[in-house]
């Protein structure tokens, strides 16, 4: 009797195995709720995530893009100065000009203004052709992103042709190619100003007033064309004009004279 006592007094395996499963399982649970106490909350992270895309659109918002698109057009227009500058300092003012030709001191402002208006007007347009790119491709219709995707093209040809005509005219003195590049200038921009009226009106709008200055300097451009002609040989009077003073200056330090134009 006292042996069938003490068999029943010591855990079966089963007990053991029961009991150790459970110990297992707790200490799971317990490795569980650390692991949850410990990790953020999803909630947190999403909300983080959020103030970081809204900081990075307000930091490119589009008064930003606008203000960036304007300086740097303002910028690329400096870059023809050094040979306005040097050209009125020289040769300019002695070749035949018309008695109608705007005087030296207005063409930077006038001009300053002229390229900001035309950053505004290209960054307008350009947001508008990113977004409709964007919807585009959303709705799986590309025709009107590559639309004004080719707007964007043709007013970078015609930028770069304005950038170009001044180191043609000043600086090469070449007076009928500068002609040429005032036509083309005209044809490109007669073609934009209705697509960017018709992408964004403020932006169309906003090119007329380059339109009427360009008129007048295309004008003024075919007067020097024929009032200083250029022979079968392309030499016309800036030319002429360039080399005499450059003459005059290099005959003044020779006899040790101070020169002035």
């Amino acid at each position: 009797r006292r042996r069938y006592k003490s068999f029943l007094a010591k855990p079966s395996s089963t007990d053991l195995l029961t009991t150790t499963t459970t110990q297992q399982q707790q200490q799971r649970t317990r490795r569980r709720y650390k692991t949850t106490a410990t990790t953020p909350p999803l909630t947190t992270t999403t909300t983080t995530t959020t103030a970081l895309k809204s900081t990075i659109t307000a930091s490119s918002s589009p008064e930003t893009a606008v203000l960036i698109w304007a300086t740097g057009h303002v910028i690329g227009g400096l870059l023809a100065v050094p040979f306005v500058s040097k050209a009125c300092k020289t040769w300019y003012r002695k070749i035949d000009l018309p008695s109608w030709t705007p005087p030296d001191r207005l063409f930077a402002p006038v001009w300053t203004l002229l390229y900001a208006s035309m950053g505004v007007a290209a960054a307008r347009v350009y947001q508008r052709t990113t977004t409709t790119a964007a919807a585009a491709a959303a709705s799986s219709t590309s025709l009107s992103g590559i639309t004004n995707s080719g707007v964007m093209v043709l007013w970078a040809i015609h930028y770069l042709l304005n950038l170009t005509w001044a180191p043609v005219f000043f600086g090469l003195k070449r007076l009928r190619l500068g002609s040429v590049i005032n036509y083309l200038m005209l044809a490109t921009l007669s073609v934009l100003i209705p697509l960017f009226y018709r992408n964004n009106a403020i932006s169309g709008l906003l090119l007329l007033p380059y339109l009427a200055w360009l008129l007048v300097a295309t004008a003024l451009n075919n007067a020097v064309c024929r009032r200083n002609p250029t022979d079968k040989n392309g030499y016309n009077e800036a030319m002429f004009q360039s080399e005499l003073l450059g003459l005059q200056k290099k005959a003044a330090d020779y006899a040790g004279v101070t020169w002035l134009l």
